[in-house]
């Protein structure tokens, strides 16, 4: 991928593309969608802090990841990756990528699919 050369390596642009799509999230959404180890991602997370790009916050036991919104370069970033996405990504070719759920289930909400049928057997 072409942006791994730019940001440095594939988790690093991993992490970026997953934040340009969903504003912030957790090391283990990430790391689950991507299918890379949450220490080597968090890693990447923690210098991409430290350079300014990204800020954190604690939200309960999690971390919480999102780019930084006093640096300088930020939406031009965002501008770039998000072109990316647009002409890289599309939901056929990465589907887990489209899949992260953004808020939590309704109470009583029976669970379905893969999920159900294996608590089942």
């Amino acid at each position: 991928m072409m942006l791994d050369k730019l940001f440095g390596n594939q988790t690093a642009t991993s992490a970026l593309l997953f934040l340009t799509r969903y504003e912030e999230a957790a090391v283990s959404d990430m790391a689950k969608t991507f299918g890379v180890s949450k220490t080597q991602l968090y890693q990447q997370l923690v210098k991409l802090e430290d350079a300014g790009i990204l800020a954190s916050r604690e939200m309960g036991n999690l971390r919480i990841y999102f780019f930084n919104p006093r640096c300088s370069i930020k939406n031009e970033l965002r501008a770039l990756l998000e072109k990316y996405i647009e002409t890289n990504m599309s939901k056929e070719q990465n589907p887990d990528f489209y899949l992260v759920r953004k808020r939590p289930r309704s109470r009583g909400k029976k669970l379905g699919g893969a999920y159900e049928r294996s608590r089942r057997d």
